[in-house]
Order: structure tokens, then sequence, then C-alpha cells
């Protein structure tokens, strides 16, 4: 079971779309500062060299793009006919020759002889199969489809339904913030008018300094309070 059951980062359906240019760019930007040189503390990279010679002749045939002969198929040719004046190891050599030949001809003919008996129907049998199979995972595939399909149709429906309430809770969030920032603004302004206050003290004395300051701030605190209950009554 995984750990997230449900995911909503992808809204597709309720988001507006989204400009990619500068995700895009920053992207570009850091892919610019990769270095394309090794880190100086990795040990140097050895030249790999391998450890059998035939495994180093098949590279070198590789590097030179050469077919692979693996099967010398000129021994079961039919051989050269030695000249009359040819030795006895020569003859001995064409008539072994003619042996593999011959004996290669008939394996042959003996295997063309059965697939021509029993071929047909094994190569019928296994085309039946492989069309058995075929139309299985077609029909798994349609399933996986439908099953997509009908993911992609509720998932529409949802976000669709939700996008309302999103952009209700958005708007209340947006609207809320700038409470906030003026609730801050208004902070700092009565911050500003205590040390007027002080100000004056200094100046005038406490009383009139305080019935001054008391009558601004109270008249400040009350329009802000206004403004607050009308966001909050929105929300």
């Amino acid at each position: 079971m995984p750990l997230i059951a449900e995911s909503y980062d992808s809204l597709p359906y309720a988001d507006p779309p989204l400009d990619l240019t500068p995700a895009q760019s920053l992207i570009a930007t850091e892919l610019g500062k990769i270095p394309t040189t090794a880190h100086p503390l990795l040990p140097p990279s050895e030249p790999w060299s391998p450890s059998s010679p035939l495994m180093q002749q098949e590279l070198d045939r590789v590097a030179r793009k050469e077919p692979l002969n693996a099967i010398d198929l000129s021994k079961y040719s039919a051989p050269t006919m030695p000249g009359p004046n040819a030795s006895i190891n020569e003859w001995k050599s064409a008539l072994h020759q003619a042996y593999i030949a011959a004996t290669a001809l008939s394996l042959r003919s003996t295997d063309l002889s059965l697939l021509k008996s029993y071929g047909q129907n094994a190569w019928l049998i296994h085309l039946e199969q492989l069309s058995s199979l075929l139309l299985a995972h077609e029909r798994q595939l349609e399933t996986l489809r439908e099953e997509v399909k009908a993911v992609n149709v509720e998932r529409k429906r949802r976000q669709v339904e939700a996008k309302g309430l999103i952009e209700e809770l958005e708007g209340r969030w947006r609207r809320l913030v700038r409470g906030v920032v003026e609730v801050e603004v208004a902070g700092v302004v009565l911050e500003g008018e205590v040390e007027e206050l002080r100000r004056k003290k200094q100046r005038f004395g406490h009383h009139e300094a305080w019935k001054h300051g008391n009558f601004q701030s109270k008249r400040y605190l009350g329009r802000q309070g206004n403004e607050m209950n009308t966001t909050g009554s929105k929300g």
C-alpha cells in the first residue's frame, strides 16, 4: 500500500495553462553550469584490455566491421579430385572430405524429408498458438485502455466539480493575505504614532500628547477593523 494515496499536484482541468518558458530557461541555465570534465578527486580512467587473445581478436574483427565466419561451410562442399600423380595422403584427404560432404548431404536430405512430413503441421500449430497469444494481449490492451479512459473521465469530472471551490478558496486566501499585510502596515503605523507620542511627550507633556495620539490610533484601528470584518464576511 503506498504511503501517499492521492496526489493533487497536477490539475490540468482546473488550473490555467502554465507558461513553461521561465522553467525551461532556468533548466537551460543550470545545465550550462554543469562541468564537462570529471571531478579532480576522481581517479583517472584506465583503458580496458581483454584477458583472452581470442576476445581481442574478436574485438578487432568487430572494429574492422568484418562478418563472423564461425562455421566453415567449405568442408561440406564436394572435394576436388586429386591429379593422377597425387600421393596417397592427398587421396586419403580427398576421400575423407568426400565422406564429410556425403554425410552432410544425407543429413540434409533427412531433415528435408522430416520437414516435408511434419513441418507444415508444426508451423500451423505454432501459428495458432501465436494467434491465441496475440488475441489475448489485444483483449488485455483493450481492457486497460477502457480502464484508463474511465479514470481520465472520472478525473476530469472531479476536477471540474472542484474548480469552483478551488477558485473560492484561492480568493479567500488572497483576501486573508491582504488582511495580514494590512495588519502589519497598521502595526508599523502604530509604532510610528507611539514614537511620535514619545517625542510630543518630551515637548508638550504627557496629557495632551496622549489625548491626540489616542484619538488618531482609535480612528485608524476602527477603519482597519471594519475592513477586516468585511474581508472575513466575504470569505
